[in-house]
């Protein structure tokens, strides 16, 4: 049996079509939740084979323990699929994940929507060309690495040159057509308003740390 799990309600991204615009966008509220215990988690690994970790109003590793979380799914030996977008954490924190994770059953999926130089102009905030190296990284440390690319309006004709890009650094790759997001893409550009939301994120929660 499959479970998605939520491990938190923080994002350091702002994609237009995400529901989180839903509360600071449109209400101006915080997303509502919090962060997983490590007990709880704990107690609802013991009920399902498979873990993902695919927020629908938040982003995985933006946890602050997620790196227990992982823990436990390995020590249980449970097939695990990471989905992220924020690109916030440094390098060495995705090299000891990465080492955490070769050789066993978990799989990270990387959503970068477009040519890496592109995709922030859907994933707001997102540095794209750092995860480029980010999954090339995980690839050559030897874990299940996979590129996950929507498709829009502004990347839809770059599909060869990003299979070009995922098959250099030995990465597969798979193209989506969104549900979410219905008529033209915008083309959206980051605010100093965006800008202050990320350097507010990432010190209020210490994510310059490795």
């Amino acid at each position: 049996m499959m479970v998605n799990i939520e491990t938190t309600s923080r994002c350091t991204l702002k994609c237009p079509a995400c529901i989180r615009q839903n509360y600071y966008g449109v209400r101006n509220q915080p997303v509502p939740g919090k962060d997983i215990s490590i007990e709880d988690f704990e107690k609802i690994t013991d009920h399902f084979d498979t873990i993902c970790f695919c927020g629908n109003v938040s982003d995985p590793i933006t946890h602050p323990r997620f790196y227990d979380l992982l823990k436990i799914c390995i020590r249980k030996n449970l097939s695990t699929v990471i989905t992220t977008a924020a690109s916030h954490r440094p390098i060495s924190w995705y090299k000891k994940h990465f080492l955490l994770t070769k050789g066993t059953k978990v799989r990270w999926e990387f959503s970068v929507d477009g040519l890496p130089k592109d995709s922030a102009r859907y994933r707001i905030n997102q540095d794209g060309e750092k995860l480029y190296d980010v999954m090339r990284i995980g690839s050559k440390m030897g874990c299940d690495i996979l590129w996950k690319y929507i498709i829009f309006n502004y990347n839809e004709n770059d599909t060869m040159e990003a299979k070009k890009l995922a098959s250099d650094i030995r990465v597969p790759i798979t193209f989506i057509k969104s549900v979410r997001w219905e008529g033209e893409m915008i083309n959206y550009q980051p605010t100093d308003k965006d800008n202050f939301y990320t350097r507010n994120f990432l010190s209020d929660y210490g994510y310059d740390e490795t």
